[in-house]
């Protein structure tokens, strides 16, 4: 017996049809989350902006006390380092003129540079009295060094001269000295 198929069946492939449904479904169920997480995020923040609006008093006086808030921080943080950082000025004036006798009639001219360093020139001054201020200004606590820089005759009568004198100032020692 011979069998003779005139109309050879094919089989079909279906694994090609298997992958694209499986993509499809896939690719639907990326669209559905893609969807319903944007509705979801739209109706949150539309909400929030409805709650924003309905509490707007309330929400620029909290951002008006915060703002207070932080401005009061920054003015407290510059205070205090405007206060660790203030150099003494008045201080050390009165302190170092209070250790010459007559003063206002002595100092002629009194200097701070920025070094730290006081020049004090002092006139109608003998050499006596000149050896003993210096020797006041080395027992002050926040004066490191004391130097003559010049002596100049002032009046051949009296033995008066004019002294300058420089005085090298720490300023750790200084700060310290002023919070006593």
């Amino acid at each position: 017996m011979i069998n003779i198929n005139f109309f050879e069946k094919k089989q079909v492939n279906i694994l090609p049809y298997i992958v694209a449904g499986v993509f499809f479904i896939l690719f639907l169920a990326m669209g559905i989350y893609f969807f319903f997480t944007h509705s979801y995020y739209s109706e949150s923040i539309q909400d929030d902006k409805e709650w924003v609006q309905a509490n707007a008093s309330d929400v620029a006086l909290s951002r008006r006390t915060e703002q207070i808030d932080e401005r009061t921080m920054q003015a407290g943080e510059v205070q205090e380092t405007l206060l660790t950082s203030q150099y003494p000025m008045s201080y050390v004036a009165k302190d170092l003129t209070a250790l010459i006798q007559k003063e206002e009639e002595r100092v002629q001219t009194y200097q701070l540079s920025e070094t730290d360093q006081v020049v004090l020139v002092l006139e109608k001054t003998n050499v006596e009295e000149a050896s003993s201020i210096i020797d006041r200004f080395n027992q002050v606590e926040y004066i490191d060094n004391v130097q003559l820089l010049r002596l100049e005759n002032q009046q051949n009568d009296n033995n008066q001269y004019l002294f300058e004198v420089t005085l090298d100032i720490n300023r750790e020692r200084l700060h310290e000295v002023t919070k006593k």
